[in-house]
């Protein structure tokens, strides 16, 4: 089992009995939450609100810097493949809009980085396939079945 946070990126991995088998951390993926990124994300929740008063009422009370954390996730989503590989989605605010997963070892070493049709959602991580469900213009639930080419870095 992996269990993590995304406050920061570190994993602690647990063996079937429980028992903690490991904690990696991958430095280098935090990123400070900066104020011109609040007032971005403002003034797009506002735009999409139509602009109202009520709706910009409401976003200076929800992006109120005393609110905001200081650092922006580190991830979003974690998968483990049948190889004993841990796939970590890029943060995106927006789900749809991610493309990347990075992989590790169990050890935390990094192995590469995985970029995907924007907005694919992961079903299952084989061996030696990807079944994703990439966005569909007409929003028809479609699969589809990639090949995964897995260089041997040992």
């Amino acid at each position: 089992m992996i269990v993590g946070t995304s406050d920061r990126f570190e994993f602690k991995l647990f063996d079937f009995e429980g028992a903690l088998a490991g904690i990696f951390r991958a430095p280098g993926f935090e990123k400070p939450l900066t104020t011109e990124m609040i007032l971005a994300e403002k003034e797009t929740s506002i735009q999409e609100g139509g602009g109202e008063p009520e709706v910009r009422r409401q976003a200076d009370e929800f992006f109120s810097p005393d609110l905001q954390p200081a650092m922006v996730p580190a991830f979003m989503g974690v998968e483990y493949d049948p190889s004993g590989l841990i796939w970590v989605g890029e943060y995106k605010r927006r789900p749809e809009l991610r493309e990347s997963w990075f992989v590790f070892r169990e050890t935390g070493e990094l192995l590469g980085r995985v970029v995907l049709p924007t907005g694919s959602e992961i079903h299952a991580i084989l061996s030696d396939r990807i079944l994703l469900q990439p966005p569909h213009e007409l929003d028809v639930p479609v699969l589809r079945v990639h090949r995964l080419a897995r260089v041997d870095s040992s």
